[in-house]
């Protein structure tokens, strides 16, 4: 046999759209995860961001948001506030939720990012995109 694959412990990766990628050992037999490896910008403070998901009121269209908190402490309420819309669905291909550095410095000037998970892109399954 190839004892490559008898371990108790298995490589995790983590990202959304607030957080940038972490590396974890997680090991089976415990249930406990080991930060390895962080990536992301120098002095970065994941807390100063949200992410939140809204669903469009016609088609039921899901709808990733990201925004500075303090910049909008109740969220949407009281906006308009200025927005990127953005999203991609097509062949079954979806756009997942990752981090993404390029973005803080709109997010830090008050704008909102927003990604629609479009029919078409597979998240929520051929029944729903059908």
């Amino acid at each position: 046999g190839n004892d490559l694959f008898k371990t108790d412990i298995l490589r995790v990766h983590y990202t959304s759209y607030i957080i940038p990628g972490r590396d974890y050992a997680y090991h089976v037999p415990t249930r406990e995860f080991k930060l390895i490896k962080e990536s992301g910008p120098e002095h970065y403070n994941p807390s100063l961001y949200r992410a939140e998901r809204i669903t469009s009121k016609e088609r039921q269209v899901p709808i990733s948001l990201v925004y500075r908190a303090d910049l909008h402490p109740q969220g949407l309420k009281g906006g308009p506030f200025p927005t990127l819309l953005t999203g991609y669905g097509a062949y079954g291909a979806c756009q997942d939720p990752g981090f993404d550095s390029n973005i803080l410095c709109l997010l830090d000037r008050g704008v909102i990012y927003a990604v629609a998970h479009v029919r078409g892109g597979g998240e929520l399954g051929r029944d729903w995109r059908d």
